[in-house]
């Protein structure tokens, strides 16, 4: 999950968020070019992320309500809980650098981000809205990359 989430970022530095969840949804297929996906847990998700949190990073949420679902998530992302971090009592959200290790592919996954994140800041600096969120991701990716040990792949914006 974290793997599609860098290469998306990567490739067109758009940012990313999402939820995992279990329950019902919605999705409309009727239409290939208006393809779109609720449901009571999405909505949930950004409640948490966007109005009460709006300052955390960039993430997606994972709302844990059964332990099928975590350890299932356990299983998927091949790591313990502390792989995951905990931003608030009531949900926890999986860290977008998850797995990532010292090595030349982790080297051009971040060089790819920061050219992209830089890419989408220029070209959408004069959106107050969209420019707190990627200058959010940057303060995010700077602090990652610093734990990683690539400080010359920091988004400078």
């Amino acid at each position: 999950i974290s793997a599609v989430c860098r290469s998306l970022i990567g490739k067109t530095g758009l940012l990313v968020r999402g939820c995992i969840a279990k329950g019902l949804h919605y999705e409309n297929t009727n239409d290939p070019r208006f393809l779109f996906f609720v449901s009571e847990a999405f909505i949930k998700a950004y409640d948490l992320v966007e109005r009460k949190k709006p300052n955390n990073f960039p993430t997606a949420v994972v709302l844990l309500p059964d332990e099928e679902l975590a350890k299932w998530l356990e299983v998927c992302i091949g790591s313990k809980k502390e792989r995951l971090f905990y931003t608030d009592e009531n949900y926890q959200c999986l860290d977008l650098y998850v797995g990532m290790q010292k090595d030349d592919f982790t080297a051009q996954v971040l060089s790819n981000i920061q050219n992209g994140v830089s890419l989408n800041y220029a070209e959408n600096k004069n959106d107050d809205v969209v420019k707190k969120k990627i200058l959010n991701f940057a303060r995010y990716h700077n602090t990652k990359i610093n734990t990683l040990g690539y400080p010359a792949m920091r988004i400078d914006l």
